[in-house]
């Protein structure tokens, strides 16, 4: 696959706690079989899947990080170890649990199934060990829910699925990339979110779509400073 996907979302976010204030942002998406690019008005995400690196771009302070993908498949949640016990609680963290509702609604033309999710569904099966917020790959990450409105439309959904099974093998190694790429969550939702809500400790999030899925053949670049780090 050379061509890529992309489509832009709005994000508005409310603060429930962690000082977060609230916040509008629009973030453009690209992805292909390789790469997965976030890009919104504050930061740029960027996955790359041939050299598994991740790159987190802050584009106040200019700063770019980058993170070497390892595989945390093998982590045990009983392991003793400081480093093993963080790799626990990613795997309880990259967990995402859905639930399918009988609800359904046209948006935007599209025909759309209301499904919701535990997110870090793992950390909700330990009292003691919640509500807790990591800071992973550059990411505020903390156990939540989502309510999603999803679309299954061959126009939209049937080359982002092609791409999704492309990334099983990466996710299955690398389990926090579920919620770090948004390809991780359509693949458990099994379709594309057309609209949705997200609520965790520190806010709750309201994503709607701007543009739909579309055909791209312009493939981003990572900002100077990123590229620095290779």
């Amino acid at each position: 696959m050379t061509q890529g996907i992309t489509w832009t979302t709005q994000q508005q976010s409310e603060s429930n706690s962690c000082n977060k204030g609230n916040d509008s942002s629009v973030s453009r998406i690209w992805v292909n079989d390789q790469l997965t690019y976030i890009d919104d008005e504050n930061k740029i995400i960027s996955v790359d899947y041939s050299t598994m690196r991740l790159y987190h771009y802050d584009k106040v302070s200019g700063q770019c990080t980058q993170y070497r993908l390892e595989s945390q498949k093998s982590a045990s949640i009983s392991a003793e170890s400081d480093s093993k016990v963080v790799t626990a609680s990613d795997l309880l963290l990259a967990e995402i649990q859905v639930s399918e509702t009988t609800e359904i609604k046209k948006i935007s033309g599209y025909q759309c199934k209301k499904k919701t999710a535990l997110l870090g569904a793992g950390l909700f099966r330990f009292k003691n060990f919640g509500p807790k917020v990591f800071n992973r790959f550059g990411q505020t990450l903390s156990e939540g829910t989502g309510s999603y409105w999803v679309s299954k439309d061959p126009a939209i959904w049937s080359h982002l699925q092609t791409v999704i099974e492309q990334r099983v093998k990466y996710f299955a190694a690398v389990p926090l990339l579920n919620r770090i790429d948004p390809l991780g969550l359509m693949g458990k939702l099994k379709g594309f979110p057309m609209e949705s809500t997200e609520k965790n400790a520190c806010q709750t999030v309201t994503v709607t779509l701007l543009e739909a899925p579309a055909g791209s053949n312009l493939k981003p670049e990572l900002p100077p400073a990123c590229q620095s780090t290779h």
